[in-house]
């Protein structure tokens, strides 16, 4: 039997946990055999640096791919990436001149410092961007067309009903609003950190995700890990992930060979080859789809990451056409028989 190449990190979680992992659907192993052999823990390796993890600050893509696990925005996109769905948000209503938004907040919904999700944090969260200036916040400033005091800002005012209604009002209608509050820097944070300092945050940032922030050093690897109390039952379906910067992309495809990751970004089109003949890994390409974000700049754009590559036993995973992806539902699904050979070795 071909036997599965694994890296000595990867190796070391398959031996020593013990955590049981929810229903695996794309085999034919039983449920017990897969539940007790399960990897709990993804390495994935990527093509840059995340030089910050406050959402509203980033200008860079390769900072979203980590944030946007830790952070949610008021609504999302489907999978298409073509409408517009609940998110912290599970519903909402907008005027007939298109000046006027209504969100109804999920309730029991928990940051991961404990403290509550309402409206009166999500108001603070616009209240600190429109407070705020282009550097600082330079998605708000291209997107919204300003800030505080400046007469072509598109936002005009954000007020709370409630815990759990926010209304938002426009000072002109802009079409492409529901899809602008998509976008992670738009994510709702803990107004408890507010008050850090900008290295302070950087070191404990919270948010309301299904992973939530463990540790990490800039350059080399950030540590996410579940979120208990996240309000998506059965929701991560990991226990931890590292993300591991490995900006060469040769190096990154021979990590992934080695299987001292588990997933690899930013493939070279050149390698697709070496992906797709080796039985012990899986090839995925992401959705293209041009003009996601309309007023977004082009960081944004949904062709920055495409070519993939992944272990064989990975599951669930779904490029999201956004180029950045949310990685809740991924699980791992491992042979008791192949493990134990592992082991005998």
């Amino acid at each position: 039997m071909k036997k599965v190449k694994f890296g000595p990190l990867a190796l070391i979680v398959i031996v020593s946990l013990s955590v049981i992992l929810g229903a695996c659907t794309s085999s034919g192993l039983d449920d017990e055999s897969t539940q007790e052999n399960a990897k709990k823990i993804l390495v994935y390796g990527h093509s840059g640096n995340s030089t910050s993890l406050d959402p509203a600050h980033m200008k860079e893509g390769d900072s979203t791919h980590v944030t946007v696990n830790l952070y949610e925005t008021l609504v999302n996109l489907d999978e298409q990436g073509t409408t517009v769905v609940p998110g912290l948000a599970e519903k909402w209503d907008s005027s007939k001149d298109g000046l006027t938004y209504t969100f109804q907040l999920r309730k029991d919904v928990k940051f991961h410092d404990g403290t509550d999700f309402n409206a009166d944090a999500v108001m603070k969260n616009f209240e600190r961007w429109t407070n705020g200036d282009a550097e600082e916040f330079p998605f708000y400033s291209s997107v919204f067309n300003g800030f505080k005091g400046d007469d072509s800002r598109i936002i005009e005012s954000v007020a709370t009903d409630g815990d759990d209604t926010v209304t938002i009002k426009l000072n002109n209608p802009q079409a492409s609003f529901l899809k602008n509050l998509t976008m992670s820097p738009f994510s709702i944070v803990s107004p408890n950190v507010f008050e850090q300092s900008d290295e302070e945050f950087e070191s404990d940032p919270i948010g309301t995700g299904p992973f939530q922030y463990f540790e990490g050093k800039q350059n080399e690897a950030i540590v996410v890990v579940k979120f208990q109390e996240y309000w998506q039952e059965s929701l991560p379906k990991l226990e931890k992930i590292i993300f591991k910067s490995i900006p060469d992309n040769t190096a990154r495809l021979n990590a992934l060979i080695a299987g001292d990751i588990d997933l690899a970004d930013s493939i070279n089109p050149a390698d697709r080859m070496k992906v797709d003949d080796d039985a012990d890994l899986q090839f995925f390409e992401r959705p293209f789809m041009e003009n996601i974000y309309e007023d977004a700049p082009s960081i944004f754009a949904a062709d920055s990451t495409p070519l993939f590559g992944a272990t064989k036993y990975m599951m669930n995973y779904l490029p999201q056409v956004t180029g950045f992806d949310v990685l809740s539902k991924v699980e791992f699904e491992l042979p008791a028989e192949e493990e134990e050979e592992e082991e005998e070795e």
